[in-house]
């Protein structure tokens, strides 16, 4: 079913596979002194879609691409104790599909939220369920209300640039003058608790998390300022 629902996730300018796309996207941007980095999170989002709202979704992507699908297959369902149980809401947690229904979903909702804005962006870019915008400071109230009034069922938390900086994924987005510098990221409770070389996990763990952390700090250091 994963791959059956894959070719649904269409490329868009304004949707992150990673976070080296979204440097990509920030290096040339400008910000001005009455415009504010914002970021939105949907609150729950893998517990809280409704199951009509994705297959409708599904739908108009499959009308896009040109694709077929028996949506009816979606419905999840699950045996415990010689009882079936469905899930009405929401999508199966650890599932593979689960992913890919929310991308196509938000693919779908990006496309109602940015044509019915009241007020124009200097830049949004999305991964799954995360955005990072750029806005002028007297809008960002009304489009979070603009935001929260299309769906019930999604609905948007909003962080905002705290001096002059402001967390997205892995990356710390700081403004200096109208230019934007990045570094590496570190959440408050990270622990740097890595894997022992000692221990007994396979090599190629172990090498991938050095290469990751390396790949990582260049990645999001450099070049550090983006003009």
């Amino acid at each position: 079913m994963a791959n059956r629902l894959r070719p649904l996730v269409v490329s868009s300018t304004r949707m992150l596979k990673n976070s080296s796309e979204f440097l990509e996207k920030v290096r040339d941007v400008r910000v001005e002194s009455n415009e504010i980095m914002v970021s939105f999170d949907v609150k729950s989002m893998f517990t809280s879609l409704p199951q009509d709202l994705v297959k409708r979704a599904v739908l108009s992507a499959m009308e896009e691409t040109r694709g077929y699908l028996d949506i009816e297959k979606l419905s999840t369902s699950e045996l415990m104790r010689d009882t079936v149980y469905h899930q009405r809401i929401g999508t199966p947690l650890g599932s593979p599909i689960s992913v890919i229904l929310a991308e196509v979903t938000m693919q779908q909702f990006e496309k109602e939220i940015l044509s019915t804005a009241p007020t124009s962006l200097k830049l949004w870019t999305q991964y799954v369920d995360d955005v990072f915008a750029i806005l002028k400071a007297r809008d960002v109230d009304g489009f979070l209300e603009h935001l929260n009034g299309k769906r019930e069922a999604i609905q948007f938390e909003m962080e905002k640039e705290a001096e002059s900086e402001l967390p997205f994924l892995d990356v710390l987005v700081k403004r200096v003058g109208d230019i934007l510098v990045t570094s590496v990221y570190r959440k408050a409770t990270h622990t740097d608790r890595l894997l022992d070389f000692d221990s007994d996990h396979p090599i190629c763990h172990e090498k991938s998390v050095v290469k990751t952390f390396v790949e990582t700090g260049r990645r999001g250091s450099a070049p550090q300022r983006h003009r």
